[in-house]
């Protein structure tokens, strides 16, 4: 399943290609400080999503919830489900059209037809599995709930399998105290090759047309993210609206008495990081 969501992520305009491979150095300004130096600086989640996709909202004087917003949510329930549907039908109408033995349509034809219409209702019913479950993933909120002291998200595990928190039976409703700071980091999305050519090479578009699709798949997502005494990470939202991430960040770190350790806007560090990051959207 972790792979159908990054195909939901490419479908909603996400490149399919990180920018740099390997581990990112530990910023100057954090050096010294012992859990930053064994967190990971690069994108904790594969690919990010060029709108804004979550939002954080104050339920109460104690208690703060990340919620998918409503454009995000549509996109899945009102396009996405029907499209799977859709697909679906298209088999099922298959099926019942097929000719029934004994009449003029050659046994070629029939098999064709068959393994064809059969394999629409798979995917059909495939897609509308899938994209449910994603759909009722994504209404889980994100808590975080200082008069219990504890964060959760449904019954979703927070960690690896193999995460030391987990043995201390801390995978699914994390302390609020083993939070260590707020990471803000960036990733750029660009597509990959082949992306490239059948964009750039699509004929029947104007070249302004092959450029402005470029440009829209070709951005930085900003992810926040919860740093865990042991080093984990635990991803609050990811999209491309810089302003609403730091904004979001900067409240969490408040609300959790924890340092935000923000490298958005550090220049110089994403370039270090990010070799191709000169390359904006603006070059196409």
């Amino acid at each position: 399943m972790s792979e159908f969501l990054d195909d939901i992520k490419s479908f909603f305009g996400t490149g399919s290609t990180l920018a740099t491979e390997g581990p990112k150095p530990v910023p100057e300004q954090w050096k010294d400080d012992p859990v930053a130096q064994k967190t990971d600086w690069g994108p904790n989640e594969k690919g990010g999503i060029n709108f804004r996709t979550h939002k954080l909202v104050e339920s109460g004087a104690s208690r703060l919830e990340v919620k998918a917003t409503g454009c995000y949510q549509g996109c899945i329930g009102c396009f996405i489900f029907p499209l799977g549907i859709l697909i679906l039908l298209v088999g099922v109408v298959g099926l019942s059209g097929i000719a029934p033995e004994g009449s003029d349509s050659g046994v070629g034809d029939r098999t064709f037809e068959i393994l064809f219409a059969v394999g629409m209702l798979l995917f059909g019913l495939l897609l509308v599995i899938s994209t449910f479950w994603f759909f009722v993933r994504l209404r889980k909120r994100l808590v975080m709930d200082r008069e219990s002291g504890f964060l959760w998200k449904g019954g979703q595990s927070l960690v690896r399998e193999n995460s030391s928190l987990v043995q201390t039976g801390h995978a699914k409703r994390m302390p609020l105290e083993e939070v260590w700071a707020v990471q803000l980091v960036s990733e750029f999305i660009s597509p990959d090759a082949f992306q490239t050519y059948m964009i750039m090479s699509d004929s029947s578009r104007s070249g302004y047309d092959r450029n402005r699709e470029m440009e829209h798949r070709t951005y930085f997502s900003y992810e926040l993210n919860l740093v865990l005494s042991t080093g984990e990470r635990i991803t609050v939202m990811d999209h491309s609206d810089a302003g609403e991430v730091e904004e979001a960040g900067q409240k969490v770190a408040e609300f959790l008495k924890v340092p935000v350790w923000n490298v958005i806007g550090d220049d110089d560090y994403i370039q270090q990081c990010c070799s191709c990051y000169p390359y904006s959207s603006s070059g196409w």
